[in-house]
């Protein structure tokens, strides 16, 4: 992880970043990260916006694969994902 973020497949930072947080102990985590700038934001939605349109009109057949790649990439992604989302939400609750 590089601390920032994606939008219409572009890799974007800002100058204002934050750090997160182990949730655990309350330490802080490696890295900064960027935070997302209002107009960044905007484009986001605009974005999203006009990829909905274009979603909402292919078959359900088409759809279902284009979520079952995602997800399975999703599942082979080798990274410290699983180990920041485990620090980062915390214990398990008893």
């Amino acid at each position: 992880m590089d601390g920032s973020y994606l939008i219409g497949g572009q890799r974007r930072t800002s100058a204002q970043t934050f750090q997160g947080i182990e949730a655990a102990t309350g330490h802080p985590l490696p890295g900064d990260f960027a935070v997302t700038t209002p107009e960044d934001l905007a484009l986001a939605f605009i974005l999203a916006e006009q990829a909905f349109d274009h979603f909402r009109e292919t078959a359900p057949e088409t759809r279902a694969t284009f979520l079952e790649t995602i997800a399975t990439a999703l599942e082979n992604m080798t990274c410290i994902c699983p180990e920041t989302v485990s620090v980062s939400a915390g214990p398990e609750p008893l």
